[in-house]
């Protein structure tokens, strides 16, 4: 008798997470919408192609600057919460923020490596490119000495990701390194168990490594 009550309450638990995972991910696609909804996404891209046109005439670096926002702002109207992407896209997506980042800034040091099965995979939009966020947000990517690390390896079975950067500032950061409350939902909701977060969080250094097995 103990193990049926104790068996009907742990469903009743159960339900009731998915039920607030569930919540949570219509929250924040209504979120989505309305970050999406501020600007009117016509008007914009044209704006950058007549950017892009103008910048053309005196220097060519400063259209493909251009460009390759353009091709960022684009790809973030066409993702749906919820909805994978092909990897390949994601890693393009990737190499685009840095970019941009060592455009908006003179010293940038960060190194991006990829390798497997790339072109088999899916994910779900903008969950690595976080912690890459993240790591500029508060790691040196202006010492030479200690660039950021960012390594993504695809298997059959998985897909490694992981980030690693010296810190600006001495101290724990915790999980608020990884804007974890959003990203920690996402992989709850969509991967459930199928999923691994570590984090080493020390005095000068912080990494993260996830394992998705997709």
């Amino acid at each position: 008798m103990h193990t049926n009550v104790q068996d009907e309450n742990e469903v009743i638990l159960m339900t009731k997470e998915l039920e607030s995972l569930k919540q949570a991910n219509a929250l924040m696609a209504k979120e989505l919408d309305f970050l999406r909804n501020q600007f009117n996404s016509h008007i914009t891209l044209n704006f950058l192609t007549y950017c892009y046109a103008h910048a053309l005439e005196t220097s060519e670096e400063r259209a493909e600057n251009i460009a390759i926002f353009s091709e960022m702002i684009q790809y973030s109207y066409q993702i749906s919460p919820g909805v994978p992407v092909p990897l390949k896209t994601e890693i393009e997506y990737i190499e685009n923020f840095i970019s941009i980042q060592r455009c908006i800034t003179n010293k940038v040091f960060a190194n991006f490596q990829y390798e497997g099965c790339i072109n088999d995979k899916k994910i779900l939009p903008r969950i690595l490119v976080t912690f890459i966020e993240n790591a500029f947000k508060y790691g040196q990517f202006y010492n030479e000495d200690y660039p950021i690390e960012i390594h993504l390896l695809a298997t059959p079975k998985d897909i490694v990701f992981k980030v690693s950067n010296k810190k600006v500032k001495p101290g724990k950061l915790f999980l608020a390194h990884t804007n974890s409350q959003g990203t920690k939902q996402m992989l709850d909701s969509f991967f459930n168990n199928k999923y691994q977060l570590k984090v080493e969080d020390t005095e000068l250094d912080y990494s993260v490594e996830l394992i998705l097995h997709i």
